[in-house]
């Protein structure tokens, strides 16, 4: 007899620490995976939640021992998760209402409220300094190589941010199509789709657009990165 199984790919958990990856993934996947094997699976899920992920999730939260924006990160995108079943949207507010209680953070704080990421900037083909391994980088306060886990320097970080917002910055100013998968610009008029991807064309300004707000995100971290974005915009 062959057991269901879950893969996850969760771009949500980009952000997360290492541990609360893990316990993000743990906990995702027993929701998933659990009611397979019950017959009422409706009334399975809430008190799954209810009972078992509540008291797992409070049980990692009670002993988490980094930062505390850390914590309310995960629980975020937990409860975000949990909520997408339809079956569990009310225990999961009595999860997350039970869990703020436990880390001391008010409700209705800003804090507490759920909002949509900002989009991913990736950094394509970068090179480690220490072992060659090339990679696409999503750029996140800790950045690593994948293969050999050595860090990437701030300063090389902060030219191909450069480079690569200088990119976006031209897109916005033009009117070209480019595919929403892989940035190629349309070349032709004649093409329904990427010949490179199969994406579906469109503006290349309304992308860059969104793509740019995310780099004044990160203008935060990167000063020169913050110097380039005033230049530009004022």
């Amino acid at each position: 007899k062959i057991e269901p199984g879950v893969t996850m790919n969760i771009q949500l958990q980009d952000d997360l620490t290492p541990d609360c990856q893990d316990m993000l993934q743990l906990l995702i996947g027993e929701l998933l995976l659990r009611p397979f094997k019950q017959e009422d699976q409706d009334s399975f899920v809430k008190k799954y939640v209810k009972e078992q992920i509540q008291g797992k999730l409070l049980k990692f939260l009670g002993s988490y021992q980094e930062a505390e924006k850390d914590a309310l990160k995960f629980l975020n995108v937990c409860i975000k998760l949990i909520s997408l079943e339809k079956n569990s949207q009310h225990e999961a507010v009595i999860v997350k209402r039970n869990a703020l209680k436990l880390i001391n953070v008010a409700e209705f704080a800003e804090e507490a409220q759920w909002r949509k990421p900002q989009n991913r900037v990736v950094i394509k083909n970068m090179s480690c300094t220490k072992c060659w391994f090339v990679s696409d980088l999503v750029v996140k306060n800790d950045m690593k190589c994948a293969n050999c886990d050595h860090p990437y320097p701030d300063e090389i970080i902060e030219d191909r941010l450069q480079i690569e917002f200088s990119s976006a910055f031209k897109r916005c100013l033009n009117s070209d199509l480019v595919c929403q998968k892989c940035n190629q610009v349309r070349a032709d008029n004649m093409s329904q789709s990427c010949p490179i991807c199969s994406g579906k064309w469109t503006s290349g300004a309304a992308s860059a657009r969104i793509q740019l707000d995310s780099y004044k995100e990160l203008a935060r971290h990167f000063s020169y990165l913050d110097f380039t974005l005033n230049n530009y915009f004022n």
